[in-house]
């Protein structure tokens, strides 16, 4: 996760790439996919119905949370730990 999270300023690197991809990397990198919590993602659904903004939806895929204008991911939120 070095240059991902605990890096800022000048030394952070942001990495563009498809989930399926991040997936891959930090289980190379001994980490391990936890779920995010079920009352989590209606509390986003509700608050994304809430601003009446159509088009815009919340997946779930890969225990990741996808969030969709119409069916193309724009964002993907996950949470890892550390295997043991």
């Amino acid at each position: 996760i070095r240059n991902i999270i605990s890096c800022e300023g000048g030394e952070r690197k942001e990495r563009h790439e498809k989930l399926e991809k991040w997936i891959q990397r930090l289980g190379l990198a001994c980490f391990e996919n936890v779920p995010l919590s079920y009352a989590g993602m209606l509390q986003a659904r509700r608050l994304l119905q809430g601003y009446k903004f159509d088009g815009y939806r919340i997946k779930d895929e890969n225990r990741c949370v996808l969030i969709c204008w119409q069916d193309r991911p724009l964002f993907s939120v996950s949470a890892w730990r550390c295997r043991k």
